[in-house]
């Protein structure tokens, strides 16, 4: 399953952004953010 919680450009600084997971089984998710080039 792939969730993306944003896909808007948005300038630099904090962005508070909220992902509502009531579809989600419970369980352990593994994520990846990625901005740009860079991916953590």
């Amino acid at each position: 399953m792939v969730v993306s919680c944003s896909d808007d450009q948005m300038p630099a600084g904090s962005h508070p952004v909220q992902l509502d997971a009531s579809r989600m089984a419970c369980g352990v998710y593994i994520y990846r953010l990625q901005v740009g080039s860079w991916s953590k």
